[in-house]
C-alpha cells in the first residue's frame, strides 16, 4: 500500500489548480498518489491537469458541491492516509511531505500547522494546539490541507457529509474524535498554505456556518448537546478569567491555603 493519497477538487480555478499541482510535483518525498476531481470546469483546468503527468488519477464532471467531490476523491484513494489539498492551496515546502513522514506513527488523524494567505499576498501562521477538549472545537478545527487521515477512517465514516456545504470537514473531525474515539497525533510542521478566498473565509457566511455546526451538535450530541455547549462556554470563561493578573497566584497559593484554614 502506497502511504499517501493527495486528493485535490477543483472547478474553474486553472491558476490556482496549476499552483496547487506543482507544489505536489515538486515534492521530495514521492510514496504518495495524486486524484484529481474536477467539477466540468469550462476553463483550462483540464488542459492544466493533462500537462502534470504525476497525476495518478483525474475525471471532469458534474457533481453535488466540494464534499461530494472530495467523497469522489475518497472512493479512489488506495493510500494509508488522504490529504485534502484543493485548488489554489499549496504545500509549504518542497520537503513537507517528506519532513511528515519521517516520523513514526499510527494515529487515525496527523495534523499539523497551516498559513493563510488572503488576496494581499500577507501571510498568517495558525499553530494548532498539541493538546486540546472539546472546547477546541467550538471555534476551531484541524485545516483540511494540513492533516492527514487514514483511508480506513474515512470510509468507516462515509466520508463527507453532503447536505452541509461549509462544515462537513469540522464535523468530520468532531464525529471522528469525540463519537468514534479517532487517535490524533500533532506535528509542529507548517504543512500547507491555505488561500482564504472561498466560502469558508466569507464573512457573509457567518450565519450559515452558525446554524450548520448547531444542526451537527444536535446530530451528534441529541440528548446532551445543550449541556455539553454550557460547559464549554464556562470553560472559555475560565480561560478568561485566569488570563487577570493575580488571578493564576491566588488559585494556586492563596485559595488552596484558604480550604486549609477552613478545613473545606
Amino acid at each position: 500500500m502506497i502511504k499517501l493519497s493527495i486528493i485535490t477538487i477543483n472547478r474553474n480555478n486553472a491558476n490556482g489548480l496549476k499552483q496547487t499541482l506543482a507544489s505536489v510535483a515538486e515534492q521530495t518525498f514521492k510514496d504518495f498518489e495524486h486524484i484529481v476531481i474536477d467539477g466540468a470546469s469550462t476553463d483550462d483546468s483540464v488542459d492544466v491537469i493533462k500537462k502534470f503527468p504525476h497525476i495518478a488519477y483525474y475525471v471532469s464532471e458534474s457533481d453535488n458541491g466540494r464534499y461530494d467531490a472530495m467523497n469522489k476523491g475518497i472512493k479512489q484513494a488506495k493510500g494509508e492516509y488522504c490529504l485534502f489539498l484543493n485548488s489554489g492551496d499549496y504545500l509549504a515546502s518542497q520537503t513537507v511531505l517528506e519532513q511528515v513522514f519521517l516520523n513514526s506513527f499510527n494515529e487515525d488523524i496527523i495534523y499539523g500547522n497551516i498559513l493563510f494567505k488572503n488576496l494581499e499576498g500577507s501571510i498568517q501562521k495558525i499553530a494548532k494546539p498539541k493538546d486540546f477538549s472539546i472546547s477546541f472545537f467550538i471555534e476551531d478545527t484541524f485545516g483540511h490541507p494540513s492533516s492527514f487521515t487514514k483511508t480506513e477512517l474515512l470510509i468507516k465514516l462515509k466520508g463527507y457529509r453532503t447536505d452541509m456545504s461549509i462544515v462537513s470537514d469540522w464535523a468530520f473531525f468532531l464525529e471522528a474524535i469525540y463519537v468514534y474515539g479517532a487517535s490524533y497525533k500533532y506535528l509542529p510542521i507548517f504543512i500547507s498554505v491555505f488561500i482564504t478566498d472561498g466560502i469558508c473565509s466569507d464573512t457573509n457566511n457567518i450565519p450559515l456556518i452558525q446554524a450548520e455546526r448547531e444542526k451537527v451538535w444536535k446530530d451528534l450530541f441529541p440528548y446532551t448537546y445543550k449541556d455539553i455547549l454550557r460547559i464549554v462556554e464556562l470553560e472559555i470563561e475560565l480561560k478568561r478569567v485566569y488570563k487577570i493578573p493575580g488571578v493564576k497566584f491566588i488559585m494556586k497559593y492563596v485559595y488552596p491555603l484558604y480550604k486549609r484554614l477552613h478545613g473545606t
